[in-house]
């Protein structure tokens, strides 16, 4: 990856090698069969998402609902999440960190996870459909960090990234907090969320 500079729009990355296969077209013989792009691909970055493109500290904030979830339908949910996402951004400013909040939904149905998850403002990323079986639950609930299964849940893991022209790793993952249910939630909320 090669960054071509910030545009107003946002960061613009253009995709140096591409190398797609296809399948050539009706009545080709031979040749090669890999598709070549007429021009080069970019991409824009929103501008609330540039500052995670740098090697670094992130505070990733996963919310684990469900749009079955009485519980994650509750208005003190909902006004908690404002709170958490407003003090991990605090902290992580003072500790030179970048955020990424992350959406995860149990839903069966895509439709409904996505529609559901709509509801929280501030979303950088998205994990729906297989109910308890999607990625985001087995990564902040089974098996990275490993909790009881129950929903609503905030996790808050840090994670320390390297990103350079080659592409990007991440170093380490470490459990900052995790808060299980609408009354601990909001009580971590009222705290303002502290994760140190």
């Amino acid at each position: 990856m090669k960054a071509l500079g910030v545009a107003p729009a946002g960061l613009v990355i253009l995709l140096t090698s591409v190398a797609c296969t296809s399948t050539p077209a009706s009545g080709a013989t031979g040749g090669d069969s890999r598709a070549k792009p007429s021009a080069p691909i970019s991409f824009d970055i929103p501008a609330s998402s540039q500052d995670r493109m740098r090697s670094g500290d992130e505070y990733t904030v996963a919310f684990l609902v469900s749009p079955t979830c009485r519980a994650c339908k509750d208005s003190t949910f909902q006004h908690s999440w404002k709170e958490i996402v407003a003090g991990i951004r605090k902290q992580a400013s003072a500790d030179a960190a970048t955020v990424g909040i992350v959406g995860v939904s149990a839903a069966w149905s895509i439709d409904s996870g996505i529609s559901f998850l709509s509801r929280f403002e501030g979303l950088d990323e998205i994990d729906v459909g297989s109910n308890w079986l999607n990625l985001g639950f087995e990564e902040f609930a089974v098996e990275d960090f490993p909790s009881r299964p129950s929903i609503p849940q905030v996790v808050v893991v840090r994670r320390t990234r390297r990103i350079d022209n080659d592409g990007f790793t991440v170093e380490k993952k470490q459990l900052m907090h995790r808060s299980i249910g609408v009354s601990e939630i909001a009580r971590w909320a009222d705290a303002g969320a502290p994760v140190h």
